[in-house]
């Protein structure tokens, strides 16, 4: 609760300040005459409205809340794999005897759930409504993939000695994210600091679940497509490299909601990116 309310505060406070310099920060050109050097100055205060940009990154995805990326539970594992005679006999001889899924002191479940995060793609087109802000809309592409381990109780069959193994869960997640920000730059010149905030809403589909045990992958149940709405703040620098041209690095962090909605978590996404301004 009250990680939340310092947000609200940070996003406040940037909006309020870009409230102020839009409104103190301009400068009044009705009195400016159509002659003379001041209308030179007013010719030198024109800037670029629009700007198209292409960027690469790297995401670094939270683990909280993908407890429940897992193909359908353990119950549906092992209803796949008792169905199965074939599959079963298979199990029997890559694991080197019988077995069963879980311990001797806990019922089977998944455990250990990790997330890691792929490349980063995205295009994004800016208007600039004051020298000193944009108004911004991008498209984000990304993939993660999300593990978790189960624990096997294998009956030696040559030994007979009782030994724990484990098998992995594995489920690839592809997200596609629609973002809506704006950017304010405290400074003009070749290098141009900037600061941002705004509201994403992200679509993410399974591409696919599989569960391993010994040599052995079985496809599992692939999980529904998921929608979640978040806020996003980031902060970076624009170089001015050519005339219209530019290079941009930018550091991000935005809100995305668990499956079934009772967490939220922050992802973390650092980019580099290049475009033109017009």
């Amino acid at each position: 609760m009250k990680n939340n309310n310092l947000l609200k505060i940070a996003f406040t406070l940037f909006w309020g300040l870009f409230l102020i310099q839009l409104t103190y920060g301009q400068r009044n050109y009705s009195t400016v005459s159509m002659i003379g050097p001041e209308f030179k100055l007013v010719q030198k205060e024109k800037h670029k409205r629009f700007a198209v940009k292409l960027e690469i990154g790297k995401l670094f995805p939270s683990q909280k809340g993908i407890e429940n990326y897992n193909g359908g539970g353990v119950d549906s594992l092992l209803s796949m794999i008792y169905s199965d005679p074939q599959l079963l006999e298979k199990l029997f001889e890559s694991l080197g005897g019988e077995f069963f899924i879980g311990s001797f002191s806990e019922a089977p479940e998944f455990e250990n759930f990790r997330q890691s995060g792929d490349n980063v793609y995205s295009i994004s087109g800016a208007f600039r409504i004051h020298p000193s802000f944009d108004v911004m809309a991008q498209f984000v592409v990304y993939k993660t993939k999300v593990t978790a381990d189960f624990p096997i109780v294998v009956f030696d069959e040559l030994t007979y000695d009782i030994r724990s193994a484990k098998g992995l869960l594995t489920t690839d997640l592809c997200s596609r994210s629609i973002q809506f920000s704006g950017n304010y730059y405290p400074f003009k010149g070749i290098v141009q600091p900037l600061i941002g905030a705004g509201t994403t809403v992200v679509f993410t589909k399974s591409i696919g679940t599989h569960a391993k045990i010994g040599d052995q992958k079985m496809d599992m149940p692939k999980n529904t497509f998921e929608k979640s709405l978040g806020v996003l703040f980031n902060a970076g620098v624009k170089i001015m490299v050519f005339k219209n041209g530019f290079i941009q690095i930018d550091g991000q962090m935005f809100s995305v909601s668990s499956p079934n909605g009772n967490k939220t978590s922050w992802n973390k996404m650092l980019s580099f990116g290049a475009g033109v301004q017009f």
